[in-house]
């Protein structure tokens, strides 16, 4: 089954609102700022000191106070309790959706909000959700990569920004701003429980700050987060029927076999953000990660009587099927910034991202190796149907994205004889991705030993046949794995200025090419009227364009229901 092809959509938004300024009537302003203040941004416009109510879309913001208030150790679960646009849903018994969760704004895909770290694009997860999750058929970003602890402040731009970030900002932009303090220490340790008694958290992470030679900083963070599983299946009630080859087994009925609920995961996550200024004018800044998360999650029961996929010689009495994983996502950005003179100024850089996804089976089992030796081997006993019934654990393969940013900024004012000055910004961004499928161990994805083209009777019933590949995830066959890349390029510009002291216009226009699915223009428009003192309309109208991410055009898979 292959998800997805090259495509492109568009879209065409329209938004507008009122806004309230004064004591802590600021909707799009942060929930912790004292009444009256604002906090400069520093998405949807690209004017340095705009504040959220000043700005032309509706911005959230996230500080660092309202973080350590919240029980949350998992950042995208911090975002969703603290603004109400974005949804980060429980998954459970959806494959690799149950450890890479997809993450949603405004109702629309994971897949079209684009996700910055410092205001640098993140990689995106490898993984793409075919489970019946949030999100079918698309691959987001795993904001659990970023440990909650480096985080100074999220912003979260709730408007369609295609034409000024990307194909990928249909829905809006979150913005994460690393923490930067020169010096300090903090120390979180966190434990934490379900009503039900299950689900154990525990969480340590470390921040530490260090001030380099005259005004440059170096900041890290280590966590460590461990998540138990949470089961809420209720006990079996099933009876064992049907024949079972003789094997002796014992009904299930009043105990708990299934499991519903949170998988188990293990995060090691680390960050660091730094800069050195390197003379009066310019600056060298550089920020990067690591994180590696190992969880297990379940399939269905398999029950011994079920003849397609039951070997009852191995598990008389059933199985529960685990799937377990391995994610690791790095990244590193290096640049340099400069002011060409008192109103310009320039930011290049470079930025490597990479998410690793890596499958496997445990206490599970290819139920046509089984029946493939009995197939050839007429008469055998139970003893040695078992004793070739392959692996119960295998390496089903994994999948990998990778990208090569390259971006040059340019941002100034410039009098062209309006009352205010014309903010102008315009940039340069080449992209490199590549997406690869590494096929699994034999077993994981065969019919029997050879990959026959035939598929055998099962050994519980002969008048069926048994499934092939390892349950509950076949793994990923030579046909199935395979590399594609591809190279975008994007021009933009982006125009701002007062042409009234109560009246900001704004507007935005950004070419991109990709080598797969050809060129697009997209523009945005927008303007924000003070009506009073205190009182504002804004709204914006902007088409948007999507081109199909690189994982949803690579990704296939082979599975028998």
């Amino acid at each position: 089954m292959r998800q997805g092809k090259s495509f492109k959509s568009q879209l065409m938004l329209f938004s507008a609102g009122i806004v309230l300024q004064g004591s802590g009537m600021a909707f799009a302003q942060d929930r912790d700022v004292p009444a009256g203040v604002d906090e400069i941004v520093s998405i949807g416009t690209r004017v340095e000191g705009r504040t959220a109510t000043e700005t032309t879309a509706p911005i959230d913001i996230i500080n660092t106070e309202a973080i350590s208030r919240f029980g949350q150790t998992e950042t995208a679960r911090l975002i969703q309790q603290l603004a109400p646009s974005f949804n980060f849903g429980n998954n459970t018994i959806s494959d690799g959706s149950d450890i890479s969760r997809p993450a949603t704004l405004r109702g629309l895909g994971p897949d079209q909000v684009l996700v910055l770290v410092n205001g640098k694009r993140n990689v995106g997860s490898a993984w793409v959700n075919i489970g019946q999750s949030v999100g079918r058929g698309s691959a987001g970003v795993d904001l659990n990569a970023i440990p909650a602890a480096s985080i100074a402040r999220i912003e979260i731009l709730r408007d369609g920004a295609s034409s000024q970030y990307g194909s990928d900002a249909i829905a809006g932009v979150i913005n994460i701003v690393l923490k930067d303090n020169p010096e300090g220490t903090q120390v979180r340790a966190q434990w934490g429980q379900t009503y039900e008694g299950d689900g154990d958290t525990y969480t340590v992470a470390i921040n530490h700050g260090m001030s380099i030679g005259d005004g440059g900083f170096i900041n890290v963070t280590g966590e460590r987060r461990f998540r138990d599983f949470t089961n809420r299946a209720n006990q079996s009630n099933r009876t064992l029927a049907g024949p079972n080859a003789g094997i002796a087994a014992v009904p299930t009925g009043g105990t708990t076999i299934f499991r519903v609920g949170d998988s188990e995961a293990l995060n090691w996550q680390f960050m660091g953000n730094a800069m050195v200024p390197l003379g009066t004018d310019f600056e060298f800044y550089a920020f990067g990660k690591y994180m590696n998360r190992e969880g297990e999650s379940t399939g269905f029961y398999r029950h011994p009587f079920t003849a397609d996929r039951a070997v009852p010689q191995v598990f008389p009495n059933g199985f529960l099927p685990l799937q377990s994983t391995e994610v690791i996502e790095q990244s590193v950005v290096a640049g340099i910034r400069w002011d060409i003179n008192d109103d310009w100024h320039m930011d290049a850089s470079v930025n490597y991202g990479a998410n690793q996804f890596s499958f496997g089976a445990l206490n599970s089992i290819n139920a046509s190796i089984s029946a493939e030796y009995l197939f050839n081997n007429p008469g055998a006993t139970n003893a040695d149907i078992a004793a070739n019934s392959g692996p119960n654990d295998v390496f089903s393969g994994s999948l990998k994205v990778d990208q090569v940013i390259f971006n040059v900024d340019l941002n100034g004012q410039v009098d062209i004889g309006l009352p205010n000055p014309l903010y102008v910004a315009a940039g340069f961004e080449q992209r490199e991705e590549t997406y690869r499928i590494t096929q699994g161990d034999p077993a994981s994805y065969q019919c029997g030993t050879t990959d026959a083209l035939l598929a055998f009777p099962s050994v519980v019933d002969p008048a069926q046949t048994a499934n092939c590949g390892i349950q509950a995830f076949p793994g990923y066959s030579p046909s199935a794995a395979g590399k594609i890349d591809r190279d975008n390029i994007a021009l933009y510009l982006d125009v701002e200025t007062n042409v009234l002291d109560n009246l900001l216009l704004s507007g935005a226009v950004r070419w991109e090419n990709y080598s797969d699915v050809g060129d697009k223009v997209s523009g945005k428009i927008g303007a924000r009227y003070e009506v009073m003192d205190g009182v504002a309309l804004r709204g914006t109208f902007s088409k948007g364009f999507r081109a199909a991410s690189l994982q949803q055009q690579g990704f296939t898979s082979v599975v028998t229901q």
